[in-house]
């Protein structure tokens, strides 16, 4: 068997980093509807044809970022007991705090404007639906009920993660993602006994 194909090639993720590097950057400096793909390229080092070689638009960039961080809480998610998550959070949020520490300049950059709420509600969006789909699958509970404390939730954590991006960070990334995984789940938990 040929290892050499399974491998990634170097030059691919050095593009790909520099082009998602350069879009954080943009991002951080002005709206995200009015990036093009000529100063993305510019920003990146690179021509807008080995751009179109990895994304056919901005958006992509914006699906793959999304795609992570689902995909990070998905790991986080799957095979979860939700009565065991109950009574420990901390375990389901500390996947997603490696997730964020592994490219942690990136998000910083990202998060930096207050004004990129589009690509913040489709996270959100996204996260929604997987975790209302686990919650389901495992406990019934009213929709209207669970949808009211997950919006609660995912506004919450998403709002103390951005904030802790565009502070000085001086409170560890694990206490943070420790008290949010108890303030999360303590509504939750309240309502899933019921």
């Amino acid at each position: 068997m040929n290892t050499q194909a399974k491998r990634p090639d170097r030059r691919v993720i050095k593009t790909k980093n520099a082009i998602r590097g350069a879009f954080a950057q943009l991002v951080s400096e002005k709206e995200l509807g009015s990036i093009t793909i000529k100063e993305l390229a510019a920003a990146a080092d690179i021509n807008r044809k080995t751009f179109y070689n990895y994304y056919s638009d901005i958006g992509g960039i914006i699906d793959e970022i999304e795609d992570e961080l689902v995909t990070a809480l998905e790991n986080a998610l799957r095979d979860v007991d939700l009565l065991h998550v109950l009574q420990n959070p901390y375990q389901l949020f500390s996947r997603l705090t490696a997730a964020i520490s592994e490219n942690l300049d990136f998000y910083i950059q990202i998060f930096r404007r207050e004004s990129n709420a589009g690509l913040t509600n489709k996270l959100i969006t996204r996260l929604k639906s997987k975790i209302r789909e686990t919650i389901a699958d495992q406990m019934p509970v009213e929709q209207g009920l669970l949808d009211m404390a997950i919006d609660y939730s995912l506004a919450g954590m998403v709002e103390v993660y951005k904030k802790w991006l565009r502070s000085d960070r001086s409170v560890p990334l694990e206490t943070v993602s420790a008290c949010i995984s108890k303030l999360a789940f303590a509504g939750l938990s309240d309502l899933l006994k019921t």
